[in-house]
């Protein structure tokens, strides 16, 4: 769990499980939102689905891995990882990048294109490439691997 889990209680303070356990249980409905903090800009989720569509990139699958690096300038990198069965031309990889960058309202407010465009990746997977979570299948849609 991390601050920003929305979850529920499922069941009482001294309730006994099936299994024995007099320990709460809880359901995990996911993240409060998809808000992220990168290049000192506030990014969403929803500003990086989007930018799918404005690039004319069709992918029902994929991450945003956040890591640390030393590329022009920045500290770290934003990579967004996509499925799909055929593997985009390079025009397709740019127009995606750049997308995020334009869709990215506080980004693009902050850092011109020529600037980040080091710092914003894209990566292509076959379906089922992605890693999964091995408990659910999912993938998950956020992977922040930046040493906090």
């Amino acid at each position: 769990l991390k601050t920003g889990d929305h979850l529920e209680w499922s069941s009482e303070p001294g309730e006994v499980c099936a299994c024995g356990s007099a320990e709460r249980r809880f359901v995990l409905h996911g993240r409060v939102d998809g808000r992220m903090h990168v290049f000192s800009s506030r990014i969403l989720w929803e500003e990086i689905e989007s930018a799918f569509a404005r690039a004319n990139v069709r992918a029902p699958v994929f991450q945003v891995v956040l890591e640390d690096a030393s590329v022009g300038g920045f500290h770290e990198t934003l990579t967004v990882r996509f499925e799909s069965s055929v593997k985009p031309d390079a025009l397709a990889f740019e127009s995606l990048r750049s997308a995020v960058h334009s869709g990215c309202k506080d980004l693009a407010a902050t850092h011109a294109w020529d600037d980040v465009a080091v710092a914003i990746l894209a990566e292509h997977f076959l379906p089922g490439g992605i890693p999964r979570v091995a408990r659910t299948g999912k993938v998950r849609p956020i992977l922040d691997l930046r040493k906090l």
